[in-house]
């Protein structure tokens, strides 16, 4: 898949490979952006406009998230320059987030092949905590952390995935579309027990009945691909449902990096593909009363 974008400061590649750069040398100072940057007993849900409500996605998210780590933004809430304006407000001290916006276009039929263009533009949003002048609503308290690991239970009941537990390893199996997890108390912390489920879940909605995401052979950087899909869409589920993120396989940061710096495009599409999947298994879960009216 190709890839254009527009921006007047930055032509061909020099984008991704600016943002991609940036995730690299985190992963090489063994920090990960997409493991969530503050503490989620106080601060639940993925990053959203602060006027429309809705929540970034993609790479948008690890964006926002990394101005959190450098920056020490508590809050999940952002706006435009036009949006403070038009709120009366001004904003200060640190520089501005920038972010994208992706619109794909396909190429006119009666070529030899259909290729698929996605067009990019930057724009800079600033952080709830860089807004002054005008008062801005606080965040909305989030359930008791208890009732919210209740959540995530019911939440991984509506995949109609079965589970299994018993000894130390978790995986999913295409074949059987099921997936094993060692016992929930072999997990410290206990919590982390639902970040390693939410990992695998990412994995079954993969399967060919759902998104057919391709896995590759093990060792592969395709394998590798899905490894960094599964990984990002259990860090935006537990940041939309509130609960602390784990990194579930440090042994492929290593590939990781492999995989970015010989595609600076890499990570892109796989947030993309991790967005994908993190909405198709919220869809399924529209049963559970807090995440249907999220919905």
């Amino acid at each position: 898949m190709a890839y254009r974008k527009r921006h007047k400061a930055e032509k061909g590649s020099s984008l991704h490979e600016r943002i991609t750069q940036k995730i690299v040398d985190e992963l090489k100072e063994g920090s990960v952006p997409w493991v969530k940057p503050w503490n989620c007993t106080t601060l639940v849900g993925l990053p959203r406009n602060y006027v429309s409500g809705r929540p970034y996605s993609g790479i948008n998210v690890l964006l926002t998230w990394l101005s959190a780590l450098e920056y020490g933004f508590t809050d999940t809430r952002w706006l435009t320059a036009n949006q403070i304006s038009e709120l009366g407000g001004a904003f200060k001290g640190q520089p501005a987030t920038r972010i994208l916006f992706a619109k794909s276009y396909t190429r006119a039929a009666g070529t030899a092949e259909e290729e698929t263009f996605f067009v990019h533009k930057a724009y800079n949003i600033f952080n709830v905590g860089q807004v002054s002048g005008v008062a801005l609503e606080p965040e909305e308290s989030p359930p008791p952390f208890q009732a919210r690991l209740e959540n995530v239970d019911a939440f991984i009941a509506a995949q109609n995935v079965p589970i299994t537990h018993g000894g130390d390893r978790a995986f999913y199996t295409p074949s059987k579309d099921a997936i094993n997890l060692p016992f929930p108390g072999s997990f410290t912390p206990p919590e982390s027990y639902y970040a390693v489920a939410l990992h695998e879940l990412a994995h079954a909605s993969g399967h060919p009945q759902r998104l057919n995401r391709p896995k590759g052979a093990k060792g592969s950087l395709e394998y590798a691909t899905e490894e960094l899909v599964a990984e990002l869409t259990a860090a935006f589920l537990c940041a939309e449902l509130g609960i602390p993120a784990a990194l579930h396989h440090t042994g492929y940061i290593g590939t990781w990096v492999e995989l970015l710096e010989a595609d600076p495009k890499a990570i892109f599409s796989a947030s993309r593909e991790a967005s994908r999947a993190a909405e198709f298994l919220i869809a399924q879960a529209k049963s559970v009363p807090a995440l249907a009216e999220a919905a």
